[in-house]
């Protein structure tokens, strides 16, 4: 039986370089390059593999987001 989750648990969901370079529509590696610049979604090293949590992706594409003015 699954229980939900609890405020002290996290749930974590991490996606690849491939991944975000999927929904992001671009290559793995202008997300590389963004890395190294600093620049870009916001990533981490979890031993040797980068990985980018959702929550925080879908945040940075938001802050991205600007209204087109017609």
């Amino acid at each position: 039986m699954n229980t939900p989750n609890t405020d002290s648990e996290q749930s974590f969901d991490l996606l690849t370089r491939k991944q975000v370079a999927d929904i992001l529509n671009c290559k793995e590696s202008t997300l590389e390059r963004w890395t190294n610049r600093k620049v870009g979604p916001p990533s981490f090293k979890l031993g040797r593999l980068v990985r980018y949590d959702r929550r925080q992706l879908l945040a940075w594409i938001s802050e991205q987001s600007t209204e087109v003015s017609q």
